[in-house]
């Protein structure tokens, strides 16, 4: 039987597998945003072999790297935010937020003028274009704000008061540093301008497109959120291009093949994301525009390039890292597949619900597959409400055990070498309110319902 690390059993012991199935089906999502956005600024631009090539690099990169760790940084960030709810108000964490919504409204850029151009209009009726469109582009931005956003702790560490000569400071220390320093500074803020400018077009035409009539007023909303992410891309590019030299650890070469395969899909994503950097800026003297390409390409591969560590430790110690993709043990694997699986039957019958037209042709063509599917749907909400129902229950009887634990040690603390009274029943508003909140805690997520906020860890 193989054997379970530490690090393994820890991360097993705190992670429930539907954080693995959240962080599985986010990373798939942002994968496919990846693949269609640079598709849709690559088409016309490029063969339509390389485009294909280089949106499926994309699409392999990004799912691969969203999906690292994603479980964990889920339950960490909901476990910070449900202890210090104020952490979400700091100014990195809305910066952050600001970034994300930009890159939400990147995709739904990308998505729309796709649609519209893949998929025949006679299939418009069929597929509810414009809720997946808008649950894709929500769900891309909330995945780039949960997985990449790192909270500090504001409490030990003072936050640094940003001022005219603090500014001068850096420059001065900008303008003193190395040469090599100061070309990828160059290179990573030329990248990040394009980017940032990229992003508040997508912003615009998204807008006017939605609601035409508050094309002008949006620049309120959209120049803001465009500078946030300038200066996010400004801070993260700079630190990856000082850093583009660094060699591999000389054991990840062993496989030449393998670490080529690497490079490839690194080098055809940073092409990919050049193309995404220029944006509709298309019309540029190709001497200006393929600069633009280069930047953006060279900021993308240094990007890619310093992630790859993460996906050679699953390659080569798929054992020890296992439990940063998938759970350990093969009863929660089997609970991370149910879940997927009663995930995916449940929103076909949302989709039956919201399109019965559709649901009768169907049912009058293929009635074999069409009954089974409905008991199959009508099966899988049984037994979600079930299994809700006897979570509500045990949360309800151990909120009740550990309120009688605490009213009757209270009573001993406080009337020591008095006779004990019984809890008083008549005042049930502490319990209610400690049970509805543990019955909508995301952190109730744990093998031991009974465990307390105390013992989950933050890694």
């Amino acid at each position: 039987m193989m054997e379970t690390t530490s690090s393994q059993a820890t991360a097993q012991n705190v992670t429930h597998p539907g954080w693995y199935a959240i962080g599985f089906v986010s990373a798939l999502i942002m994968g496919t945003s990846a693949y269609v956005i640079a598709y849709n600024f690559m088409i016309g631009q490029a063969p339509l072999l390389i485009v294909i090539a280089c949106a499926l690099a994309g699409f392999i990169l990004n799912t691969s790297l969203y999906w690292l760790d994603s479980a964990q940084k889920l339950e960490a960030f909901f476990t910070k935010t449900l202890k210090d709810p104020r952490s979400l108000l700091h100014s990195d964490a809305i910066i952050n937020f600001a970034s994300a919504v930009c890159v939400g409204f990147l995709a739904m850029h990308a998505y729309l003028e796709q649609v519209h151009t893949v998929i025949p209009a006679h299939l418009h009726q069929i597929i509810p274009i414009w809720p997946l469109v808008t649950f894709f582009s929500i769900a891309n931005a909330i995945s780039t704000f949960v997985l990449f956003y790192e909270p500090e702790d504001h409490i030990e560490k003072k936050p640094t008061t940003r001022t005219i000569r603090t500014l001068f400071r850096w420059l001065k220390e900008q303008y003193n540093a190395p040469r090599q320093t100061k070309i990828a500074n160059i290179i990573g803020i030329s990248q990040s301008l394009m980017y940032s400018l990229t992003n508040l077009w997508c912003v615009q035409s998204v807008i006017h497109l939605i609601v035409p009539q508050l094309s002008t007023i949006s620049l309120i909303f959209s120049v803001p959120m465009s500078l946030a992410l300038l200066y996010a891309e400004c801070k993260f590019n700079c630190e990856k291009m000082q850093k583009i030299f660094q060699i591999d650890a000389p054991k990840y070469w062993s496989i030449p093949l393998l670490q080529s395969s690497l490079y490839a899909l690194v080098v055809l994503n940073g092409f990919a994301n050049g193309w995404i950097a220029l944006g509709d800026l298309r019309h540029l003297p190709w001497a200006l525009k393929y600069l633009v390409v280069g930047i953006g390409s060279t900021v993308s591969f240094a990007v890619m390039k310093s992630n790859l560590k993460d996906i050679n430790m699953i390659i080569f110690n798929p054992i020890e890292n296992q439990h940063r993709l998938i759970p350990v043990a093969m009863s929660d694997k089997a609970k991370l597949v149910e879940i997927i699986a009663k995930s995916f039957i449940l929103s076909i019958g949302v989709y039956i619900e919201c399109f019965p037209a559709v649901w009768q042709q169907f049912l009058a063509a293929a009635p074999v597959i069409a009954y089974p599917l409905v008991v199959g749907i009508v099966f899988t909400t049984a037994t979600c409400a079930i299994d809700a129902f006897l979570h509500i229950q045990n949360t309800i009887n151990n909120q009740q055990l550990q309120f009688g634990k605490t009213h009757t040690d209270n009573i001993k603390s406080a009337n020591l070498g008095k006779p004990e009274l019984p809890p008083n029943t008549n005042d049930s508003t502490p319990r209610l309110v400690n049970t509805l909140i543990s019955i909508f805690n995301p952190l109730s997520w744990r093998r031991d319902q009974g465990a307390s906020n105390s013992d989950i860890s933050l890694r």
